[in-house]
């Protein structure tokens, strides 16, 4: 539905358009165009009382349930950065509560009466009650079945994506009323046993059920590996991809080992789906990538103890080897060191599991002092041991990233063979433990934007108010906390998300964009106040120095340790990812826009924050 060519002019009061919701919710694409619809009737009335109720209507959509947590649209800060969410169901007014309670109980429409009734069961003391999360869930499972309903007249994906996002927010409340296992059982049976339902989400609904062993139990999984995963494989490959099962037999491995089968025929179909991959796989230009998957089939029939089809594949392997090219050099990339990265991968778990034991704080002041990031000076070992010496034999030509030729120097091309060891540890110590330190600990509720802000607050320069003059000559105070707040404020909502759901993609263009710009600012703020210049003299006068000019300054590189400077410069410097440059003049695209960059800026910012401005 188009919502902006929904004509307002029909609706002769908000009763009317209350019944256009009611009878056309299933039309909407998603919550928040309802959200859009009722924002628009907003602005059409003139009669106050409408307008208000409008609004009520409109705010209850600014809210999302993702899995068992709900998200606020719509964020804001106030001094002190203190982190205020809108709409903040904690201080909702009571006539918008009475509004919720009026809502719930006369629109007709099962999904909205699940949303409303939801939003009144996670209410603060005094309104939240049981019956309230009762009535969420009966309306959620009236509403799966009707997406059911409708996926199997239409085969629409985005009804069945509906179907899944449902479900999996069903699961965590049925387990918290402890009401519904039941009702939910029989429409799980129903869902899984149909021969309509889509194969991916059946899966989903496989994952969640594992999630909550509470409600299901063992004999709910029992027939699952027939009715679901056997029925799959006997179909043609054109219903499912091997690509896609190779995501979907960990399920099924799981499910496995609770019912206590012997895995061994579902990790040795994953070794087939990975040799199936790898015979059909023939560009030239892609060999790399079949070898990749020559050694996933390997480790699977290890696993499954196929030993028949261990020396099949490995000998399939060893033929492939030496035809491996990319832009003419071997890419060691062999079974030992997939070994070995896998090591590394279990050892970052380990490491990261220590670290979430300690506090917020102590976990942030250990980022800041450089925790897993390599040294320079052994970064300046490393190269000159020969990591990248073969580049001393060849005639390089150096592109920026639009594919212009980019005249170096010698000192350039040093720092370029510097930055390219550190690129090579921090893609493979840095970041896999950034990832998973803020991943688990985003979602054990560790960390959180609220005492990432605090940090910087009670532990940092930055976190400290400062007085400014303005052109007019007026003193005023100021801080960066306002300015780097909605930043990290975002990050940290989107990494919740991720970690809530399966169905979410974090979107972290915003936050990227904002964080790095205001980190120029503070690199720029810290110089001002150790009397560091931050203006230089060019063409059309004297402008403001970029972040790259003011890593350049001997005067401020005094205040910075050697491993800190050597980071920044690879951030933010021309012969490293030159991080504000790309993003100032859009030069990045949206797959760009990754968590990755995002996690090594917060590392910048806590880096930057231990520093005191006021010693040299």
């Amino acid at each position: 539905m188009n919502v902006d060519e929904i004509d307002l002019t029909e609706f002769r009061s908000i009763n009317d358009a209350y019944e256009f919701v009611d009878n056309n919710f299933f039309e909407f694409d998603g919550n928040w165009e309802i959200g859009i619809f009722w924002n628009r009737f907003s602005g059409s009335t003139d009669i106050e009382i409408e307008k208000q109720r409008a609004d009520l209507e409109a705010a209850n959509f600014f809210f999302e349930f993702r899995g068992r947590n709900v998200f606020n649209y719509s964020r804001s800060h106030q001094e002190k950065s203190d982190v205020v969410k809108f709409p903040n169901l904690d201080k909702y007014e009571s006539n918008s509560f009475t509004y919720l309670i009026e809502r719930a109980e006369n629109c007709r429409a099962q999904p909205l009466r699940a949303r409303f009734n939801h939003l009144l069961w996670i209410a603060p003391k005094g309104i939240k009650n049981r019956k309230y999360g009762i009535a969420a869930i009966d309306n959620y499972l009236s509403t799966i079945e009707r997406y059911f309903e409708l996926f199997l007249l239409d085969r629409d994906s985005e009804k069945a994506l509906h179907l899944t996002s449902n479900y999996e927010i069903i699961c965590p409340l049925v387990n918290q009323v402890n009401y519904g296992y039941e009702r939910l059982k029989l429409l799980t049976s129903n869902l899984l046993s149909s021969k309509g339902l889509t194969f991916w989400a059946k899966n989903g609904i496989l994952k969640d059920m594992l999630n909550y062993p509470k409600i299901f139990k063992v004999q709910d999984f029992e027939s699952v590996l027939f009715e679901v995963f056997e029925y799959q494989l006997t179909l043609s490959k054109e219903e499912v991809s091997d690509h896609l099962m190779i995501s979907y037999i960990p399920t099924a491995i799981k499910i496995a080992r609770k019912t206590r089968v012997d895995e061994k025929k579902w990790v040795n179909e994953l070794g087939l789906f990975y040799m199936r991959l790898a015979e059909s796989e023939n560009r030239h230009d892609a060999q790399w990538l079949k070898q990749d998957y020559y050694v996933s089939a390997i480790e699977a029939f290890e696993k499954a103890k196929n030993n028949v089809k261990v020396r099949e594949a490995t000998g399939l392997y060893s033929a492939l080897k030496p035809k491996v090219k990319l832009h003419n050099i071997e890419i060691p990339f062999d079974k030992e060191a997939t070994d070995e990265i896998k090591k590394l991968q279990e050892y970052t778990k380990l490491q990261v599991n220590g670290l979430l034991k300690l506090s917020a704080q102590e976990i942030y002041r250990g980022i800041s002092i450089g925790i897993n990031f390599p040294k320079y000076t052994d970064i300046v070992k490393s190269t000159k041991n020969g990591e990248n010496n073969f580049l001393n034999l060849v005639s390089t030509i150096h592109f920026d990233r639009n594919k212009n030729i980019v005249n170096t120097t010698k000192e350039d091309e040093d720092i370029g063979q510097l930055n390219m060891t550190l690129s090579y540890h921090i893609n493979l110590y840095v970041i896999p433990f950034l990832y998973e330190l803020f991943k688990s600990g985003v979602k054990t509720g560790k960390l959180n934007s609220r005492n990432f802000l605090q940090f910087l607050i009670d532990k940092s320069w930055i976190g400290k108010p400062y007085q400014i003059t303005d052109l007019g000559g007026t003193d005023q105070l100021t801080d960066w906390m306002r300015l780097i707040a909605p930043s990290i404020i975002e990050f940290f909502e989107q990494m919740l998300s991720y970690t809530s759901t399966s169905y979410y993609k974090p979107n972290l263009i915003l936050c990227i964009d904002s964080l790095t710009i205001k980190i120029e600012g503070v690199f720029r703020g810290f110089a001002e106040r150790v009397k560091v210049p931050v203006s230089v003299l060019k063409k059309k006068g004297m402008q403001e120095a970029y972040i790259n000019v003011l890593l350049e300054d001997e005067r401020l590189k005094k205040y910075f340790n050697e491993d800190d400077m050597f980071f920044f410069n690879y951030l933010f410097g021309t012969s490293g990812l030159n991080l504000r440059n790309n993003i100032a003049h859009t030069f990045y695209g949206p797959s760009d826009y990754n968590i990755s960059t995002m996690l090594l800026l917060i590392a910048a910012l806590l880096r930057l924050a231990k520093y005191d401005y006021r010693e040299a």
